[in-house]
């Protein structure tokens, strides 16, 4: 069965055949003599033909070598335009994309990410916006938004949806508050997002999945993570939160996770379901699912 044929092969075929040296080539695209010998030795077991004859003195082309190259080499220079033209539209994507996502998801984690996108495409313009989830999935139906992350998956026509990170959802209290013994969460004092705190709504579902939300004791809500934090700090209450918005005060022993209780959630990046999706958002979806890919795996 015949190997197969790939781009490495003919590029330094037709180098070897410019220069007529096997150093020199190895030298233009710096990489090592013995693995420009060895493609061009694949190039000739592909064509089950010797293409260059070698001597202590020179190196030059057999006649079947220089009909492969009279032929193949035309096509090969505009296989190459035709991939530095795609590499220049890529560069020249322009406009403005409208992002939005969750509060914290954002701060912590989307900013540094838009940033080096933005760095590395300085002909698109970024409107960021921090919004609650509703409002995130109601802009990007009405297309006033064009890339969104969320907390929960969406479900609705029109709108694609792409599981993208896994998050770690805890329960902490100040360390002074540190529980002993066995913890009944429905005898806990709670601060919270709001009063039907999604996420503590889910937390309770996997943990105690018998309590409702309206039972539980919920001294404080106010709808901003880092503030929760601060109140955590200043008193006994006990809260749910994702492990990223409270790494550093967990780090520097201000905060403690209760070991007992635990809850995978994931994120979300949501676009416009539609046939032939715009540039600069196609460019931005595939960098940001990479990108948290990566984290993911890290």
């Amino acid at each position: 069965m015949r190997q197969s044929l790939n781009f490495n092969h003919l590029e330094c075929f037709f180098s070897v055949a410019h220069t007529l040296s096997f150093s020199t080539t190895s030298k233009e695209l710096g990489i090592a003599q013995p693995a420009v010998s060895k493609q061009v030795k694949s190039l000739e077991v592909y064509f089950e033909r010797q293409l260059f004859i070698r001597t202590r003195q020179k190196v030059s082309l057999t006649p079947f070598g220089a009909e492969v190259y009279e032929n193949l080499y035309p096509l090969y220079c505009e296989l190459c335009d035709r991939v530095t033209t795609i590499l220049d539209d890529q560069e020249n994507i322009r406009g403005k994309l409208h992002i939005a996502s969750l509060q914290e998801v954002g701060e912590k984690l989307l900013i540094p990410l838009i940033s080096q996108f933005k760095k590395n495409h300085s002909n698109i313009s970024i409107d960021f916006q921090l919004l609650k989830g509703h409002e995130i999935v109601d802009k990007v139906k009405s297309g006033q938004v064009e890339v969104g992350i969320v907390a929960q998956e969406v479900i609705r026509e029109n709108i694609r949806c792409y599981k993208v990170l896994r998050e770690e959802i805890v329960l902490v209290t100040r360390n002074e508050n540190r529980p002993v013994g066995k913890v009944n969460l429905r005898e806990l004092s709670y601060v919270a997002y709001r009063k039907d705190d999604p996420l503590l709504q889910s937390f309770l579902q996997e943990n105690a999945p018998h309590t409702k939300t309206k039972k539980l004791n919920i001294e404080f809500t106010v709808n901003s993570h880092r503030s929760m934090v601060n109140l955590l700090k200043e008193h006994p209450f006990y809260a749910v939160l994702p492990k990223v918005s409270v790494e550093k005060e967990i780090e520097q022993k201000e905060l403690v996770v209760v070991d007992d209780f635990t809850l995978t959630s994931y994120l979300y990046l949501i676009h416009q379901d539609v046939d032939y999706m715009d540039q600069k958002i196609a460019l931005f979806t595939d960098y940001l699912k990479k990108q948290l890919k990566e984290q993911k795996r890290g």
